[in-house]
């Protein structure tokens, strides 16, 4: 068998080896890049659907293993010599050390057998920096804008949601009934007895009871405390708020699972989308205030006709949902509201708002990122 002819190296080899000297040595630089690189591309496989449980991104091997030269056939390192001639060489050097037969290369059968294990590790090594250089040349998060867009509508939609929880409990409605100027009931029921029972019309539309669990209730003459309509409404008043706190939910996950792996591949974005849903907030807080403030009455009236078009919101004075909660009731519940959300609201703007120590941090990580990809791309591009 003819000595074979040195191959040559892949073109471009050397260039990429010098850009890619500061990813692969081994300095504490050289670390930090590594690690850098290994969150990005991690990122970018998390987002793919890929495994990313081991950080194999960029697995360069030690120098030993990457600059291996296979033994009598070129002085050319084998990870720098096209994957099709390093598969070759490892093909020729099994059926070699196969047959037992003497080596025809410059070198002795033992040297021969090690180094077919050696070719195999480099050709790994050479495919698995391909692909980094790949994922790296086309690293952009997909559909940046619309997840952007879900994050900044989970503000105003996950702050009123939670401001309407904390108004719809026990808790609020005892500081109702405490608060100095809370109108008394005027048909003789005493505050332990609203609590009791206003207690049980705000449990009912938050759980998943049935009609029974209003409609049992009975008073001393043993008649029941709620009427046939009543109950027929707070059922009505219970799937609207299942409805939505459950839709609020979905779209906060939704929020969390879009702003997943941007951190690394988009500095700032999820920042940006939390500031801008904070003033979105403040703009419809400020609109639905208005509405309110210029005519209460009015404003009660549509929002009931909007999420109660079958009309069977309206009830006597003497009925138990007016007694348990009156209009006054309604009115500071309003306010609670705008005020939960107003603070949770200034809450989400002082944390994300633009200040200089934020955007150079944002602007360094997007700057090491870019220099990261020219640095792993520029063997391909």
């Amino acid at each position: 068998m003819a000595e074979k002819e040195p191959l040559e190296p892949l073109a471009g080899a050397e260039r990429d080896w010098d850009d890619l000297t500061p990813a692969i040595d081994d300095n504490d630089e050289a670390v930090a890049q590594r690690a850098t690189a290994d969150r990005l591309l991690r990122a970018r496989r998390v987002e793919s659907g890929l495994d990313s449980s081991e950080p194999t991104a960029i697995s360069m091997g030690s120098p030993a293993t990457r600059n291996a030269p296979v033994t009598g056939v070129s002085e050319t390192p084998v990870d720098s010599m096209p994957l099709p001639e390093v598969r070759e060489l490892l093909d020729e050097s099994v059926a070699v050390a196969g047959e037992g037969s003497a080596p025809t290369l410059n070198s002795a059968a033992d040297e021969t057998e090690q180094s077919a294990p050696v070719a195999a590790v480099a050709a790994t090594e050479a495919e698995e920096r391909a692909s980094a250089r790949e994922l790296a040349v086309e690293d952009r998060p997909r559909w940046l804008k619309l997840r952007q867009f879900l994050m900044g509508m989970a503000v105003p939609v996950l702050t009123l949601a939670l401001a309407v929880r904390v108004v719809a409990s026990s808790a609020f409605l005892w500081f109702a009934y405490h608060r100095p100027g809370f109108p008394a009931d005027t048909y003789g029921m005493n505050t332990e007895e609203r609590m009791r029972l206003g207690s049980y019309g705000l449990d009912y539309i938050l759980n998943f009871a049935p009609a029974s669990y209003l409609g049992a209730l009975r008073n001393e003459k043993n008649v029941t405390w709620f009427l046939p309509s009543e109950v027929e409404h707070m059922t009505d008043v219970k799937v609207v708020m299942l409805i939505t706190m459950t839709l609020a939910m979905i779209l906060g996950l939704v929020a969390w699972m879009s702003s997943r792996t941007l951190k690394e591949r988009a500095a700032g974005a999820v920042r940006r989308s939390l500031f801008a849903g904070s003033w979105a907030t403040l703009a419809l807080m400020a609109a639905l205030g208005t509405l309110a403030f210029v005519g209460w009455e009015r404003f009660f009236e549509n929002f009931h006709h909007v999420f109660f078009p079958q009309g069977n919101w309206q009830f006597h004075a003497s009925d138990t949902l007016i007694r348990l909660y009156p209009p006054q009731f309604w009115v500071d519940a309003g306010i609670a509201v705008a005020l939960i959300t107003l603070a949770i609201t200034l809450l989400i703007m002082m944390l994300t708002w633009p200040t200089k120590l934020r955007k150079a941090r944002e602007e360094k990580v997007a700057a090491d990122r870019l220099e990261l990809r020219r640095k792993l791309s520029s063997s391909v591009l």
